[in-house]
């Protein structure tokens, strides 16, 4: 058998954000709109700041006789300054459209199984990933990390 182990670290940031919601709902005249929202790409700002992230991955990889493969892979990312719509009363009206938005954190980590057989009449691989992702955002949910 051939191992190996992996190691990784990144930190990526990302200067622009899509609109979260792809729902869009306004009051008219004639009363309340709802309308499906196209792919919106926004610019950060100095009051939303860019969104960052920093990741670390450990893993091992096992190979018998070039036939077979095995691999386990943990990872876990840190995110700063996630952008979620900011919840409003139907009257208030901000005064720029930064307020229309929050900025909040999260975290993500989990594991993948990898299962390969390489050669023979029948090939391929299976894989199984487990992971967890939460965020927190001041005006949500106490303040706490909820799931999403």
């Amino acid at each position: 058998p051939v191992w190996s182990a992996k190691a990784s670290y990144s930190e990526m940031t990302q200067y622009d954000f899509q609109k979260p919601d792809i729902f869009e709902g306004y009051r008219t005249e004639n009363g309340f709109n709802l309308n499906l929202n196209p792919e919106i790409w926004l610019p950060c700002t100095k009051l939303l700041p860019p969104q960052k992230s920093k990741q670390i991955v450990l893993g091992t990889y096992l190979s018998f006789n070039n036939r077979y493969a095995i691999s386990i892979e943990g990872f876990y990312s840190k995110l700063y300054h996630v952008i979620d719509d900011r919840r409003m009363d139907i009257d208030e009206i901000p005064e720029i459209w930064e307020e229309l938005f929050q900025s909040g954190n999260g975290r993500s980590f989990g594991a993948e199984l990898l299962l390969e057989k390489k050669l023979g009449k029948l090939n391929g691989w299976i894989a199984y990933t487990v992971s967890k992702t939460e965020r927190q955002f001041g005006t949500i949910n106490s303040g706490n990390y909820f799931h999403i």
